[in-house]
């Protein structure tokens, strides 16, 4: 067996879906849980790809054993900071070494100062031991949680002074990001606010902008930030309102560390876990703890 390593091209964008889904229903398999990967890739997985490569193309590197893709990698840099967005190896090519040395390959765009980072399936063993070889270690706990099967999002109070309106205006997102999170991620949320079924609203308080939330078609709230702890209750109420108001009756968020505001929503929706515990593994702190929802639907933080 000679695995070879190349650049991802636009040809890699679906057969990277291949890989995605087989590496993660063992997983699932392995973990006792459903099997909700669909068959195709939905218009997201392939419009992050382009972003990707568009972007990051010097981290996106992918794996063949002579004409079969066996595994990709993905990592996407803002300066001060690197995130591992992608790494599958398919199950009968893990162990190999083959993750490890994609790893190396997406880490190329690293610099020294930067914090690495990833979300990590926390039951992985193999995965987590070369996170910690490049310096990710474990940082906070993230829970996906989802309204039950068959259940509806229930009515939800939305405070009376949360003044929350939709936005296309990336400036405004932008700077409530950069001051929750400490670096510069306006591409990528320019690709969030490109996205055809994502909106984003924004959260005022005084008529200036203290929080921003994105909501997808399917019932995703996230990423969202706030400024003060505190407003992260009422912009996920608001959040999950809009949802409401769209028709939308399925609600589905991951939420990481504490964050009490944020919890008091999951309880009074009735959400569920939908899946055991992942977790942040990175060389330091990326946000203010209770002040920041990680993406809901892609490999993006």
């Amino acid at each position: 067996m000679s695995i070879e390593y190349r650049p991802g091209v636009e040809e890699d964008d679906p057969v990277t879906y291949d890989v995605f889904a087989r590496a993660t229903r063992e997983l699932n398999r392995r973990r006792g849980l459903p099997d909700r990967i669909a068959y195709q890739p939905p218009p997201r997985f392939l419009a992050f790809r382009r972003y990707a490569r568009a972007h990051h193309g010097d981290a996106y590197w992918v794996a063949h054993d002579g004409h079969r893709t066996v595994g990709f990698g993905i990592g996407i840099r803002h300066p001060g900071v690197w995130y591992l967005a992608a790494l599958h190896v398919l199950p009968e090519y893990q162990g190999l070494g083959i993750g490890r040395r994609l790893l190396d390959l997406t880490l190329g765009t690293a610099e020294q100062s930067d914090a690495v980072c990833a979300i990590s399936a926390g039951m992985q063993p193999s995965a987590n031991a070369i996170y910690v070889r490049a310096g990710m270690l474990p940082w906070t706990p993230v829970f996906e949680w989802e309204t039950a099967p068959g259940g509806i999002v229930p009515e939800i109070t939305v405070a009376a002074d949360a003044d929350v309106q939709p936005t296309d205006d990336l400036g405004v997102v932008a700077d409530v990001d950069w001051r929750v999170m400490g670096i510069d991620r306006a591409g990528q949320l320019s690709f969030w606010l490109e996205q055809p079924d994502v909106e984003c609203l924004v959260l005022s308080v005084d008529g200036v902008p203290a929080g921003y939330a994105f909501v997808s078609d399917e019932g995703g709230v996230g990423p969202a930030a706030v400024l003060d702890e505190s407003d992260a209750g009422p912009l996920l109420s608001a959040a999950v309102g809009r949802l409401r108001q769209r028709g939308i009756g399925q609600v589905s968020l991951k939420l990481a560390g504490l964050s009490p505001g944020a919890y008091d929503v999951v309880r009074h929706l009735g959400l569920r876990i939908a899946s055991t515990a992942l977790i942040v593994v990175s060389s330091r702190p990326l946000w203010t703890t209770g002040c920041y929802v990680p993406s809901a639907g892609d490999a993006l933080y």
